[in-house]
């Protein structure tokens, strides 16, 4: 299929499989993103810093109020980005840039955060000038640029430097090979260089601009720009007298200066650019040959020839492009003669600007000259060493080194040629400067274009290693003019990563437990006072006697013809409704352990109408009434109908050791009551355990890393360590045996207790990412000794990723930094049968619940797991009636497998052959209507019914939860199937471990991406394998008919290619590879063989070409005509494809479904 623009019927996943432009970020949005930043421009002002963006959507963006962290911009409103467009950000902005920014970017490096009007990351970028990041980027004029601009910002290995100095602002980084190359400009003259002029009435002749006129008599020198102007002009850096004032009237004023041009500047010059601002006309020379005339009539011109018009100039013209055949190798002369408009005319004024622009170099044209090797900066005598790495020789001439691309320390190579794989050594004394300790050495093509190269001088001896392709690392010793010498580590290698081991189970926890203490008892006896005295705010700070209005009797106390809680002890004998306010106290005592140990108060009460609680004096609470202040006269809130118990717990900071008064105040709603009620209660509790907090799902902290020794010999790790990832340092002393395993962890502590047998060789700091990691193993000399970045999705094992296994090299001697190379770890022999069993009364699901008449299963997330025995018994405890036709699975019919659950199967029990079970394989969460597994129940169900589900279960891989349940969701159920928690083989052989392999590959594509009819098209891989390559074998399927074969060569580097011949308009063709190393073992590519998905389709006219971007998903049309089954098309399972983007970027082994609603979906 191809499509233009981007359908929104298709959910797509991007794979892994030898990828042309690696997936976007899933970290961050995506749409627009880094593309290009000059953080360190060339020299010391810092005024040329400029970042650019990129739109990768196919649609026009607003980013309107986005804003840029790192360097405080916000966009203004209306800020609307083309699809496919860059817009740049600079600290000084040309015409049609946004800026200026007020922050600076770190020349060290800097986090750029790029956040919508939402405070949502779109996009961030994390770079430095050191390790993984490009030094050429670093001061060198060249910028910090993305490989492939539809890719993800984060990660280092996905950008580089610009191929000229510069950048490519508002253009293509890296333009496609055939297209229009960028071109960098080089200012030969800026406005305020000097000039030589002439200023007086004499006439210099006809041929003036043929010579050069050195200072002295009528020609003088000055700044740009020139002249004299009273009102607003170009910035003068000389000023003239006054035209009238000169004593006989200038008509024409004479300018020139000299330019140089390199003869490599020469012979790559796309073209000469003038900005010049003439007041009033102007003629322009090179070397004595006209080029250019401003105002000025046709004909020939002398010195008193008069301009056209007058003209007032404010600024310097746009770019005035200049004939450049006068022009010559080495020292060039500009000259220009400046007309006035008439004789009186009371102002003059010259400016001119000039750059040279130049077609950017092809990159395979550029010369391959690197440094090789370079000595600490505190080497006595300094050097530097250079190589040819490349094919052919390397013209020498101009090419420059400089330190630090200071002006005053650069040295030219002088004319000679450098054969392939030679080197150059040039001394301190013959470069004339050395760098400083951290300065960078930059390389320089001979235009002053191209960084050739660029390394940091450090304090310690560095160089160029060819067995790690050209990795800068550290030689044991100093070879200056001979080949590099590097000792590396080739047995240890990483075997066996634990970064992401099964969650944590959530737990509801345990409350504590309480001994209950009475301080005061509803029956004891109470002091009140009923006789409505209007008493104070403060009544409660003291005590009062029984005598006058206070009586004694025992609670509860009050007058009401209801039934209550608890019975009245006490009936107010003199109970009046024009009574508010009741007043009751008593006294208990605190004894010391209580004091001591007392958690809370809870206070119990039965109150009509609303009530006030004092301890000690200090009001502690209220019921049904403000927690204002009160008087005799405030009423309860509300009417209480009929008192009954309440509660209300009261810190226990109101108590005091020995004696303390509980007081109470009861108000009436209103003085028409009919009743009132007081009855209260004091217990302290004690706390007897203090119970279990409840617990979330997490993650475990539980993470190692393996290393294994595949070597003959011990080695000793001492002073080894990990320097990317996680960081970790090997004590001296620290041997490991040949064919040993040991591990590192996250925590000691929890490593040890799930594996008291395993060596451990110490805890690391920091964590490793849970979906990506760059892992490097260092030796004591800080060299390389294995690397590796992991994924959680695409080729690499999914199991790995919470899924309760680890991730397990399976051949120790197979290149690990392919997905190919590693498999999820086999848990099996940790789990084992178990019977699950739960009973629920089904109720009500407000649908035709009668309708359908089903029992449905499925995992809540990707998984693998065994079922048997199932049953779903109606009314277990009476009747007992089975409601499924096959229990024991030795009817497959009798089962549906559906959408993302349908790649289960019926099996035989792997450790009971001949017994049938259910092996559910779930790609994705089950769902209500689809994506299950699902049977016929024989009747239907009936509400209100006991139901009993039971089966046995045995969990293989990923996902744990079985979700349970009858139609409509009645008496539905997650059920916990028992899995390992502690997982892996660490400090021992793999579970999956395998003698041999057969190759790994990478880098897979098929040129040209869509080819036309009856155009071959090559399919290409890189193939790697210690023992060898025999051969590898091109598989290919035109429109689902029978694979055919070809033979694929090459090897050099590793890379190996086979052609697919010429097929018809529209053809889809799918293809794998086979390879067999020397030891006849094969490993295929794509691993699914057939069954995966990496294809091509010939043109077929469809793409757009008006400018839309066109996106291509390529499916089998079995696959395409399977996802449109009416049974399917809910299923969120995805099928296979390739996607090519914009006819050139290739995405192999990518999922697609579709995604509308129920109804919608067969419609697409």
């Amino acid at each position: 299929m191809a499509f233009s623009g981007t359908p929104l019927a298709f959910t797509l996943v991007l794979g892994f499989l030898g990828l042309v432009c690696h997936p976007v970020s899933a970290s961050s949005d995506g749409v627009v993103v880094f593309n290009e930043v000059q953080y360190n421009p060339a020299g010391s002002d810092e005024s040329g810093e400029w970042i650019e963006l990129f739109n990768q959507m196919g649609i026009i963006t607003d980013i309107s109020g986005w804003r840029i962290d790192g360097i405080g911009y916000t966009f203004p409103k209306g800020t609307l980005v083309d699809p496919g467009s860059y817009i740049v950000i600079a600290k000084t902005p040309s015409a049609g840039e946004f800026g200026p920014f007020t922050g600076n970017i770190d020349n060290g490096g800097e986090r750029l955060r790029l956040y919508n009007q939402s405070d949502r990351l779109m996009d961030q970028l994390d770079f430095g000038d050191d390790g993984r990041w490009p030094a050429a980027a670093d001061g060198s004029g060249a910028t910090l640029a993305k490989l492939k601009e539809y890719t993800a910002s984060g990660r280092s290995d996905l950008w580089t430097y610009s191929e000229q100095l510069g950048g490519t602002r508002l253009a293509a980084n890296f333009p496609d090979a055939g297209g229009s190359p960028p071109t960098t400009t080089v200012e030969l003259i800026s406005l305020a260089d000097v000039w030589r002029y002439k200023d007086t009435s004499a006439d210099p002749g006809a041929g003036w601009a043929a010579i050069a006129h050195p200072i002295g008599g009528d020609w003088k020198s000055g700044a740009g720009g020139i002249g004299f102007e009273s009102g607003n002009t170009i910035s003068l850096g000389t000023v003239l007298s006054h035209p009238n004032a000169n004593p006989s009237y200038v008509s024409t004023y004479y300018y020139e200066r000299e330019f140089d041009l390199s003869a490599a500047q020469l012979s790559g010059l796309q073209s000469l650019k003038l900005r010049h601002g003439f007041d009033d006309g102007a003629v322009v020379y090179l070397n004595g040959t006209e080029v250019l005339r401003v105002n000025m009539p046709a004909g020939v011109i002398d010195a008193s020839t008069s301009a056209l018009s007058g003209v007032e100039i404010d600024n310097l013209s746009a770019d005035m492009t200049l004939a450049t055949s006068s022009l010559v190798s080495g020292s060039n002369r500009i000259s220009v003669e400046v007309h006035q408009e008439r004789i009186g005319s009371s102002d003059t004024v010259f400016g001119v600007e000039l750059d040279v622009e130049f077609a950017d170099v092809i990159p395979s044209s550029v010369p391959m000259l690197s440094f090789n090797e370079v000595p600490p900066a505190t080497e006595a005598s300094f050097w530097v060493e250079l190589i040819n790495p490349g094919p052919a020789n390397i013209d020498l001439t101009g090419i420059v080194i400089s330190a630090g691309n200071d002006p005053l320390r650069r040295y030219q190579l002088e004319a000679g040629q450098l054969a392939p794989g030679a080197l150059l050594l040039i001394d301190e004394a013959t470069l004339g400067f050395k760098p400083a300790d951290g300065e960078k050495l930059f390389l320089f093509d001979a235009n002053d274009t191209v960084v050739l190269d660029a390394r940091e001088a450090t304090g310690r001896l560095r160089g160029r290693a060819e067995e790690r392709k050209g990795a800068w690392c550290y030689p044991n010793i100093a070879t200056p003019g001979l080949p590099n010498v590097f000792v590396f580590n080739q047995d240890i290698v990483i075997s066996e990563i634990a970064y992401n081991p099964p969650g944590l189970g959530g737990s509801p926890g345990v409350p504590p437990t309480f001994e209950v203490i009475p301080l005061v008892a509803m029956e004891d006896s109470w002091r009140y006072n009923s006789n409505d005295v209007d008493l104070t705010s403060s009544w409660a700070t003291e005590e009062h006697p029984s005598v006058g209005d206070w009586t004694t009797a025992r609670g509860p106390i009050g007058f009401e013809s209801g039934a209550l809680p608890v019975p009245l002890s006490t009936v107010l004998s003199n109970y009046t409704s024009s009574t508010v306010t009741y007043y009751y106290e008593t006294d208990f005592v605190v004894s010391a352990e209580v004091f001591n140990t007392a958690e809370s108060l809870v206070m119990t009460h039965q109150i009509d109408d609303g009530a006030a609680f004092y301890i000690n004096g200090v009001r502690v609470g209220e019921f049904n009434l403000s927690s204002g202040t009160l008087n005799p006269e405030t009423l309860a809130s509300s009417s209480v109908g009929n008192a009954a118990i309440e509660t209300l717990e009261i810190p226990v900071s109101s108590l005091i050791l020995g004696v303390n008064r509980l007081s109470v105040e009861v108000h009436q709603s209103s003085t028409g009551s009919s009743d009132t009620v007081f009855g209260v209660g004091l217990d302290a509790r004690v706390q007897t355990s203090p119970g279990i907090a409840a617990l979330p799902f997490r993650n475990s902290d539980n993470q190692w890393i393996e290393i294994a020794n595949r070597g003959a010999s011990a080695v000793d790790l001492g002073g080894w360590d990990f320097g990317r990832g996680i960081a970790f340092n090997f004590p001296a002393g620290t041997m490991l045996a040949s064919g040993e395993h040991a591990c590192v962890a996250r925590d000691s502590a929890l490593f040890a207790a799930a594996f008291p047998e395993a060596r451990l060789l110490g805890e690391f700091s920091g964590s490793l990412s849970r979906t990506s990691e760059n892992i490097l193993l260092r030796d004591s000399y800080r060299n390389p000794v294995d690397e590796l970045r992991y994924f959680d999705g695409g080729r690499w094992p999914k199991a790995t990723d919470g899924g309760g296994s680890t991730l397990e090299l399976r051949d120790l001697n197979a290149d690990n930094g392919d997905a190919v190379a590693w498999a999820a770890s086999d848990e099996s022999n940790r789990t084992e049968w178990k019977t699950y069993t739960y009973r629920e009364r089904a109720a009500s699901s407000r649908g035709p619940d009668n309708q359908w008449r089903e029992f449905n299963m499925g995992l809540l997330s990707d998984g693998e797991i065994l079922i048997d025995d199932i049953s779903v018994i109606e009314n277990p405890g009476g009747g007992a009636v089975q409601k499924l036709s096959d229990t024991t699975f030795n009817n497959p019919a009798a089962w549906k497998l559906v959408g993302n659950h349908r790649h289960g199967e019926i099996i035989d029990d792997p450790d009971t052959p001949g017994n049938k079970v259910l092996r559910i394989v779930a790609t994705g969460a089950t769902e209500h209507m689809h994506n299950q597994i699902f049977t016929k129940l024989s009747s239907p169900i009936s509400n209100g019914t006991e139901y009993e589900i039971s089966f046995r279960a045995r969990w293989v891989s990923g996902s744990r939860q079985l979700h349970t349940r009858l139609y409509f969701n009645r008496c539905a159920n997650v059920n916990l199937i028992d899995r390992p928690q502690d997982v892996g083989t660490p400090s021992a052989p793999n579970s999956r471990a395998e003698v041999n392999i057969g190759p790994t590959y990478s880098g897979m594509k098929h040129s040209p991406a869509v080819p036309s009819a009856g155009e071959p098209t090559t399919v290409s891989v890189v193939a790697n394998d210690p023992d060898g390559i025999s051969s590898l074998t091109l598989f290919y399927s035109v429109n689902g008919g029978v694979f055919q074969t070809v033979g694929m060569g090459g090897g050099a580097d590793g890379i190996y290619s086979g052609q697919v011949p010429g097929q018809s308009a529209g053809a889809r063709v799918q293809f794998y590879l086979t390879g067999a190393d020397s030891a006849g073992t094969i490993q295929t590519f794509p691993q699914a063989g057939p069954d995966s998905r990496a294809m091509f389709q010939v043109s077929d006219g469809s793409a757009a070409t008006n400018g839309w971007r066109n996106f291509r998903i390529i499916m089998t049309a079995a696959d395409s005509t399977f996802q449109h089954r009416s049974i399917e098309v809910m299923s969120n399972d995805r099928l296979g494809a390739t996607i090519i983007d914009r006819e050139g970027d290739i995405y192999y082994g990518c999922g697609v479904r579709l995604k509308s609603s129920q109804r919608g979906r067969a419609n697409l």
